[in-house]
């Protein structure tokens, strides 16, 4: 049985996504940059490029990878959260959400804090990063649809 989405919240992870690629690009550039005209002495070059790989490694899994992006609530109280990477859809029941927190962001991001799900299994589900200034009003709106 097919049943409706009553509410459905976006943290606007594109924003994170842009933001993603602007440190990843960055890097890249320099790194290319400096050797083209030769600022950048070094005798292998790729493995200049291997530790900006690293670092772009690094930002994307803290940027996207194992965070949710969208929660949809049914009518009948389940929660459907959202992943871009790995792309998935998990399904909490209507009873098993324990606490819905805000948590700060990543350290190099500037004024962004996230939404922790917390089950009652123990598992904490994290959110990508959205500005501070939505912060109370989403988690006032979240603690109303646990039950």
């Amino acid at each position: 049985m097919d049943v409706g989405i009553v509410r459905s919240i976006d943290f606007n992870a594109a924003a994170n996504l842009a933001a993603a690629v602007f440190f990843l690009a960055v890097p890249v550039v320099v790194v290319l940059g400096l050797a083209w005209w030769g600022r950048l002495r070094v005798r292998r070059p790729a493995l200049a490029l291997a530790a900006v790989m690293v670092y772009e490694a690094l930002v994307l899994y803290s940027a996207v990878w194992g965070q949710f992006h969208r929660i949809d609530v049914d009518a009948e109280g389940r929660w459907l959260l959202h992943y871009w990477l790995p792309a998935r859809t998990v399904v909490l029941g209507p009873r098993n959400v324990a606490a819905v927190r805000a948590a700060p962001g990543d350290p190099w991001t500037w004024r962004t804090v996230r939404v922790v799900v917390e089950t009652r299994d123990g598992r904490r589900l994290r959110s990508t990063q959205f500005g501070r200034e939505r912060t109370q009003a989403l988690v006032r709106e979240l603690r109303a649809l646990v039950r």
